[in-house]
Parts: structure tokens; C-alpha cells; sequence
């Protein structure tokens, strides 16, 4: 196991609390220790790249094989089957679990969204997404991909947990839970907008 894959498993058994300082420098390998990152955000950092190396080369596959014809479930197709994929071929994740602490955390949050912006394929499947989607106001888009987003990462933490645990979940299989938010998603994204702009609140207001 090398030195970040041990310290995005300390993250995720021990919290972000754990990461600092002496606790962190303490910890259960000497790897972990020697690696010497210098902030949390250099943790979060460099287990988010090496995920995302990971899961860019699969997304440009599943993009290849697209055409002008592709539609909304095609492209949320990409955005879920990459990370699923990868999770299923590992055995014993961490990632998921990772990536749903770090979300809570303002500061370490913005450094996943940093790593994500540097994709390019991840860019490339939200602008043809955003093409294919139904009018809608740029803040419903901004609210619906933060569900999106949520929804990707909380249901597979859910599930590696629940593996790493041996307990049972809902979903049969990582193809399942994948064909399960598909599904879902493609709800969201399409759903009608009966939400009352921000802007237009204020607008009341004044």
C-alpha cells in the first residue's frame, strides 16, 4: 500500500481531526509519516489526483464512443460510470468514504472542486450535459448539480462502507447502484423548475 493510499484510509477511519500534527505524524505506518504532507490540503490533494489519473482515461473511453447523438443519460452515464468502475475493480475502497468527509469541510472541499476543474473530461461531459438539459435558470443548474454531486458520493460511501463492514445494502452490485443513479439522476436533471429564483425573491423584497 503506498503512503497516500494509507493516508486516505487513516482520513476515512480517523477523521480530518486526525490529520493534524502529532496524531497524524503518529499514525499506523511509517509511510504515511515519511511521506511528510504539509497540510490536510496536500493530503486531500494528492488522493484526489491520483483518483481522478485514475478515472480519466476510463471517461475518455465512454466519451469516444459518443455522438451527436448522445443525450442526457448518455452523459450522466459518464459522469457515474468512471468512479463506479474504478470502485468495483479495487476489492477494499476508500475513496468514496474520503471524498464524503472531505465534502463537509468548506476548505477541503474546495480543493476536490480545484482537482475536478483541472479535468478535462469531467468538463467536457458537464458542458454537453448542460446542452442536453432542459431550460432552466443558471441557479436551478447550480442547485441540481449540487445534488448531483452529492448523490454520487453519498451513495457510494454508503456502499463501500457497508462492504468494508460485510453488511448487505440495496444495491446488488456496483452495476446496480450505477444503473440505480442513472436513473435518478436523469430525474433530477429533468425534473420540472417550480423553484423561485433567488433574484426574483429579492425582487419581491424590494
Amino acid at each position: 500500500m503506498t503512503s497516500i493510499e494509507t493516508a486516505e484510509r487513516f482520513f476515512v477511519e480517523y477523521g480530518t481531526s486526525a490529520l493534524a500534527g502529532r496524531r497524524f505524524q503518529d499514525g499506523p505506518s511509517p509511510a504515511l509519516a515519511a511521506h511528510r504532507f504539509r497540510t490536510d490540503a496536500d493530503l486531500v490533494r494528492a488522493v484526489t489526483r491520483r483518483f481522478t489519473a485514475d478515472v480519466e482515461s476510463a471517461r475518455a473511453a465512454l466519451i469516444a464512443e459518443l455522438d451527436d447523438t448522445a443525450g442526457i443519460r448518455d452523459w450522466i452515464s459518464c459522469l457515474v460510470h468512471p468512479w463506479i468502475d474504478h470502485l468495483a475493480q479495487q476489492g477494499t475502497t476508500y475513496f468514496a468514504r474520503f471524498c464524503a468527509q472531505v465534502m463537509t469541510d468548506s476548505t477541503l472541499r474546495a480543493v476536490v472542486t480545484e482537482e475536478a476543474i483541472l479535468s478535462p473530461t469531467l468538463q467536457q461531459t458537464r458542458e454537453a450535459l448542460a446542452h442536453c438539459l432542459p431550460a432552466m435558470s443558471g441557479e436551478v443548474a447550480a442547485q441540481r448539480g449540487e445534488i448531483v454531486q452529492h448523490l454520487i458520493i453519498r451513495m457510494c460511501a454508503e456502499r463501500e462502507g457497508a462492504l468494508a463492514a460485510g453488511v448487505p445494502t440495496v444495491w446488488p452490485s456496483w452495476q446496480g447502484l450505477a444503473e440505480g443513479l442513472i436513473d435518478a439522476l436523469t430525474g433530477i436533471w429533468t425534473a420540472p423548475c417550480t423553484t423561485t429564483s433567488h433574484a426574483a425573491e429579492l425582487g419581491k423584497q424590494a
